[in-house]
């Protein structure tokens, strides 16, 4: 997850969660997602982002064309969806016959 960047909707960011939050945030992550887990249920908020428009620095401020769109994502839900990938990735590769793994993770065999 990379630094310097801009929270979502819950104000988290990966600087806080990097930058020695320590233990109580690594017990409290894993609570949290223990529980949707268990319950089936994650927070509803996190289906949405929050969407930024930020000018490229050249051109007519005037004109939408010379902006971009960014849409920031909360890092916690970031974090919650890459370990259930992990999770379930493996288990999937495994049920995949070879003329179906043309995009996933795989290793080079010689």
């Amino acid at each position: 997850m990379k630094s310097r960047k801009a929270p979502g909707s819950d104000e988290v960011t990966a600087d806080i969660l990097k930058g020695g939050a320590g233990e109580p945030v690594i017990k409290w992550l894993h609570e949290m997602f223990t529980n949707m887990w268990e319950n089936e249920r994650v927070v509803k908020a996190w289906g949405s982002a929050t969407r930024i428009r930020l000018y490229k620095n050249k051109g007519n401020k005037k004109l939408c064309d010379n902006y971009r769109d960014i849409s920031l994502l909360s890092v916690t839900s970031k974090i919650f969806s890459r370990i259930i990938l992990n999770r379930i990735q493996n288990p999937i590769n495994e049920q995949l016959l070879e003329i179906q793994s043309g995009f996933s993770i795989k290793q080079i065999n010689d």
